[in-house]
């Protein structure tokens, strides 16, 4: 079942049961469609991949960049070519060229919890100020907001120079009215 048909989906149900179907995780209902086991638990505390649920507390001036990081952060710069609105979508594909999967739903906002079981990923925390100081391949993965723009949430790479990668380049997101996450790469 194709990304686009899975939003539809999930949209449907959002309309027939309005609040109670977005107070919902719906990535369970992504997992049911399509029969994955990594879908999102649907919590919403933070956990690092290595099994731990500590979340280490740094200023991006301590955190250090990888050559995986760095090819991931290239790779997705490349490839956006969108227009917008698609963000989840070519951050899941330059995850997957390089080799990591278990990252799907409806939602950027998904992403979270599936990133910090990965053990490609380390979750972090980091200041909103410190975003733009993220070296190259940091993935900021923002939660669901309200109305019809941030309803998805929103994510990107971290290119390294305060820029980030999504469907389009841009400077990195700050100020988006929600909570959000760091994953840094570990390989």
């Amino acid at each position: 079942m194709s990304d686009d048909q899975i939003t539809a989906i999930c949209n449907m149900a959002s309309a027939q049961y309005g609040d109670l179907a977005k107070a919902m995780d719906m990535s369970s209902l992504t997992s049911s469609v399509m029969g994955s086991s990594s879908a999102a638990s649907g919590a919403t505390g933070a956990s690092s991949s290595a099994g731990s649920s500590a979340v280490s507390k740094v200023s991006a001036k301590d955190v250090k960049g990888t050559a995986w990081g760095k090819a991931l952060a290239a790779d997705a710069e490349s490839h956006a070519t969108g227009r917008g609105g698609w963000c989840f979508k070519y951050v899941r594909q330059a995850l997957e060229r390089h080799g990591v999967t278990g990252v799907g739903g409806a939602s950027a906002y998904m992403a979270a919890d599936q990133l910090a079981r990965n053990s490609n990923f380390k979750e972090i925390s980091v200041s909103e100020s410190d975003l733009r100081n993220l070296p190259a391949g940091y993935v900021v993965v923002w939660n669901r907001g309200n109305g019809a723009s941030r309803q998805h949430g929103h994510i990107c790479i971290s290119l390294g120079d305060g820029r980030e990668a999504s469907d389009v380049i841009r400077k990195m997101t700050q100020g988006y009215g929600t909570s959000f996450r760091v994953f840094q790469p570990v390989k």
